[in-house]
């Protein structure tokens, strides 16, 4: 009976090692819920005054035929906001890209559905200057030259 109540001691201390390894780590996330991170794939428009182009993006692995897909990825993962939807506004500024973006597919487990038109307000504005910075600047910009 002592050796049965040593093993079920040591196997109770094992599994509260596991647990506390595994715990909380002060901002409401666990170590285990950030190493995993769901695949990712998504199609992304461009379309230019003379061409439109579509592009695949896949993240875990980073892969697709976006330029620099890694830090596309990385960069999404950083911002992942700039992949909500935009509510709809009623100001209309004019031109605010020569190359409308669309996104669809699916990011880290979330459906992604995202237009940013040629013209809209300056919240699509603000959103296509971020959506350009996640995706990377000079992969953006590269990307939207190959449909002008």
């Amino acid at each position: 009976m002592t050796t049965t109540r040593v093993l079920l001691g040591a196997a109770a201390t094992a599994l509260l090692l596991g647990l506390a390894a595994c715990g909380d780590d002060g901002d409401g996330s666990t170590d285990r819920a950030r190493d995993v991170t769901a695949a990712s794939s998504l199609s992304i428009t461009l379309q230019g005054p003379r061409s439109t182009r579509a592009f695949t993006l896949r993240c875990e692995p980073d892969g697709g035929t976006w330029p620099d897909a890694a830090a596309a990825c990385e960069g999404l993962r950083a911002a992942p906001e700039v992949l909500e939807p935009i509510g709809i506004e009623t100001r209309d500024l004019g031109v605010i890209t020569d190359v409308p973006v669309t996104i669809t597919g699916e990011f880290d487990g979330r459906a992604v559905n995202l237009a940013i038109p040629a013209r809209g307000s300056s919240t699509r504005r603000v959103r296509f200057g971020q959506l350009r910075e996640a995706l990377g600047a000079d992969a953006f910009d590269e990307a939207a030259a190959s449909v002008q």
